[in-house]
């Protein structure tokens, strides 16, 4: 399904769900797309399960009397859907991510972890053992939305937002994600990496991408702080 977004994007929905199969086609069209431009578009941005396109039609087209611009970039777009995917996916980059779950950084892990009916250990233990895909990025410059968490962590969001410090790493429902900058946020908090996900001096000031994979790993709370110091943060 294509829909107008505004009168200068549209969204192409691939199936509206998480789904690793369809995000992978997704990413398959969004390469493609990236690697051959469809004439007009200026900005893909893939998600979970769709693609939006920010578009102008090219000075030398003529738009067909009757014929609006979205009709026009719609059947540019129904063309290239028409033809099949990129035979390849480029390979998935997997970065593995230091958190310290303590208490003591995030002292709601406990209530969580009370709320899942684990040990605070086995919740880490759940969290840290699967590889994540990275769905989209989004609400904070380098904001991963990540899936999926086992059910067993699966945590509901904050009935209202409060301060969230850069670095937290949280569970809503069976997403993941990390807080690349200080915010108000409703996701329940487990941990707090010392990894700089957004960093504005960079060419490229995210740190992650949409495709990409990511695994946690565990450290201690001095480990946390000797990172944190040695960053300079």
């Amino acid at each position: 399904m294509i829909f107008p977004l505004g009168d200068q994007a549209m969204t192409i929905d691939f199936g509206n769900r998480i789904d690793l199969a369809i995000h992978e086609e997704v990413m398959a069209r969004y390469q493609d797309w990236k690697a051959n431009p469809i004439p007009g578009a200026l900005e893909l941005i893939p998600a979970y399960s769709s693609i939006t396109v920010y578009y102008q039609v090219p000075a030398p087209v003529k738009i067909h009397a009757g014929q609006t611009i979205f009709e026009w970039m719609k059947a540019m777009i129904e063309q290239r859907m028409k033809m099949p995917a990129g035979q390849s996916i480029a390979e998935k980059k997997l970065h593995r991510i230091p958190v310290c779950y303590d208490p003591v950084l995030v002292p709601e892990l406990m209530q969580h972890a009370h709320f899942c009916r684990l040990q605070p250990e086995a919740l880490v233990a759940l969290h840290t053992e699967k590889i994540y895909n990275i769905y989209m990025l989004g609400f904070l410059p380098g904001f991963p939305y990540m899936g999926e968490v086992d059910e067993q962590i699966a945590l509901p969001r904050k009935a209202s937002p409060v301060p969230v410090p850069a670095g937290a790493v949280g569970i809503a429902g069976r997403q993941t994600g990390i807080y690349p900058l200080s915010s108000q946020g409703g996701w329940s908090l487990i941990g707090q990496t010392p990894v700089k996900l957004f960093d504005t001096s960079l060419d490229t000031p995210t740190f992650l991408k949409a495709g990409d994979q990511v695994q946690f790993y565990s450290i201690s709370l001095s480990e946390y702080k000797a990172w944190k110091e040695d960053a300079g943060q």
